[in-house]
């Protein structure tokens, strides 16, 4: 309502306030007092203005901490943390500490988003976790070994040395001299060989195995100063050293290993007798044959060039079977044999050959009556097996036909429609 005064006359109007005058955020009302009424804004929380159009800024007090960011909003805030603090205001520093991540007795101290250990002695990394090795720098001497014990190392020395380091030495010196056998033999399949190797001298020398120009095989190896041998194969024969050794000298001895057959029958490298080349017809099976002999039994295995994948080859010892033949599977297959004594190789080249379509039987002459039927058939042969395709044409007459193929037969059945 509207309130004016005018030559001596009061007017009351009466206004409705209007939706208009106020953004969204406010609520409008009728305001005034005596003789003049207006319209004001209630702006609601968060906003301020004549018409409420100015969203208040909520972050303008700065009420996130810790370097955080602060994003406005109506009539509230949201603080995004920096990495290590957590809270309404990131007021809180994350204790990384809490779930005690120093191992053997480490003491923690937090930082911001992230912690460290300080170690006891004896101990070292980002958590304490891994036990110093005392024995890394070496520190006993004259060939002595080295435990390593928690936050502390013990040298353990050869005979005659003394001290915390090994390093006091005998009064009385000698170089060693080896005891061992010249030649050992064994049968073929011996359970358990030791061949033992004594050495004196003074200090106690360090004893050690070798083969001549060779390794040992998976079955030999060195327990203190045995050689030893588990299930002797002809593979074990040859000569093997012993040496040992001490800071006055070194010695040097050898062994001949002799290994006999079970049996008299003579060891023989494997021999193979293969065909150069094997033809077979397109799309049909294959068998590429290997006869091996040989002692011991060799064992074979086969190799294709380019090491191609043939689907559904089978191999039974000496014996491959190729199904259902195509180009892909022609080419160069190697036969190997193997045993004790040596190897043997095989090439076998499979190639294809072809069969021309050949027709066995033709269609005969028919003369019959109109409107009868009458069966026409066609034989052929050939690799691959030939597809049979029939025509039909006629000079003098049209007709509308159908032709059917025989699956079993491959003969012509002639309707006539019309």
């Amino acid at each position: 309502m509207l309130l004016f005064k005018f030559a001596g006359i009061i007017l009351l109007v009466y206004v409705n306030c209007s939706s208009e005058v106020c953004d969204s955020p406010g609520v409008c009302e009728d305001h005034g007092a005596y003789w003049f009424y207006h319209e004001r804004c209630i702006c609601n929380a968060g906003f301020t203005g004549t018409c409420c159009e100015t969203n208040i800024n909520e972050c303008q007090s700065n009420p996130c901490q810790n370097r955080s960011i602060c994003t406005d909003g109506e009539n509230t805030y949201n603080c995004t943390c920096q990495r290590g603090f957590v809270g309404v205001h990131c007021e809180k520093n994350i204790d990384e500490c809490g779930s005690n991540p120093c191992q053997y007795g480490g003491t923690c101290h937090d930082r911001v988003n992230g912690y460290t250990c300080s170690c006891k002695d004896g101990f070292h990394g980002a958590n304490c976790e891994t036990e110093q090795n005392e024995c890394a720098s070496n520190p006993c001497l004259n060939g002595a070994t080295c435990v390593d014990l928690f936050n502390r190392y013990k040298c353990e020395c050869l005979d005659g040395d003394s001290g915390i380091h090994c390093e006091i030495g005998p009064t009385v010196t000698s170089a060693p001299n080896i005891h061992l056998i010249s030649e050992k033999t064994v049968l073929e399949g011996t359970h358990d060989l030791e061949i033992a190797c004594y050495a004196e001298g003074i200090p106690a020398p360090v004893v050690s195995w070798d083969e001549i120009d060779a390794k040992f095989q998976p079955n030999v190896r060195q327990i203190g100063h045995f050689l030893v041998m588990e299930n002797v194969t002809m593979a074990d024969k040859g000569y093997y050293t012993c040496t040992a050794k001490n800071r006055v000298g070194t010695d040097i001895k050898v062994v001949s290993v002799i290994v006999t057959a079970k049996n008299t029958r003579p060891f023989v490298a494997p021999l193979i007798s293969a065909p150069a080349t094997v033809l077979v017809k397109y799309y049909t099976d294959a068998r590429l044959v290997c006869n091996v002999t040989g002692y011991p039994q060799p064992s074979v295995r086969w190799e294709f060039e380019k090491n191609r994948h043939i689907p559904g080859a089978k191999i039974t010892g000496g014996m491959m079977f190729i199904p259902n033949v195509t180009k892909d599977a022609t080419g160069l297959y190697t036969c190997i044999a193997t045993n004790s004594i040596g190897s043997s190789r095989a090439n076998i080249r499979l190639e294809t050959t072809y069969d021309y379509p050949k027709i066995l039987t033709s269609p005969r002459v028919y003369s019959g009556n109109a409107g009868t039927s009458h069966n026409f058939t066609c034989t052929a042969t050939g690799h691959p097996i030939p597809r049979i395709t029939w025509s039909f044409s006629s000079v003098r007459y049209k007709h509308n036909i159908i032709l059917t193929l025989d699956q079993f037969k491959n003969s012509i059945t002639k309707s006539t429609i019309g």
